[in-house]
């Protein structure tokens, strides 16, 4: 498993609470403090800290069957004045699409992305639809759920 914007694991914990076999391959993160926090609750070591998530598709990485990630939901909340997340725009959440540029390089068999309610508001809907048509177009069939709405 590769997991982006890691933040302490919590996919990872949760896989692990589900009782599926999770080895990490590697794990991105910019913040230094979830960084320590991540290697001391999952047992892994800088080998496989990839750091700040838009050098990962320029790695090597060891083969994977699943990407699990939680990209930044800032700018889709009325917090961050609903800058959106478009591709190439710069903002916090338009990192999600990291994971799409992972995905067309190492073509995982699964792919996780959790995000905020405020991806489906009027100024941000266009970008589910155009995610899930960057994943069908390499190949994935994608599903989505708004849970505790």
């Amino acid at each position: 498993m590769l997991d982006l914007f890691a933040g302490k694991g919590e996919f990872v914990c949760s896989l692990r609470e589900l009782g599926v076999d999770v080895e990490i391959v590697g794990f991105s993160e910019i913040l230094p403090y979830a960084v320590g926090v991540y290697k001391a609750i999952h047992n892994v070591d800088d080998s496989i800290f990839l750091g700040d998530v838009t050098k990962v598709k320029d790695i090597n990485l060891q083969e994977f069957d699943m990407i699990v990630s939680g990209s930044p939901c800032q700018s889709f909340t009325n917090e961050g004045n609903m800058e959106g997340g478009d591709k190439n725009s710069g903002t916090r959440s338009s990192l999600l699409w990291e994971q799409i540029k992972i995905a067309k390089k190492n073509k995982p068999k699964y792919i996780v992305w959790e995000n905020v309610r405020g991806l489906g508001f009027s100024k941000n809907k266009h970008i589910l639809p155009q995610y899930t048509q960057e994943l069908d177009e390499i190949g994935y069939n994608t599903y989505f759920k708004l849970l505790n709405y």
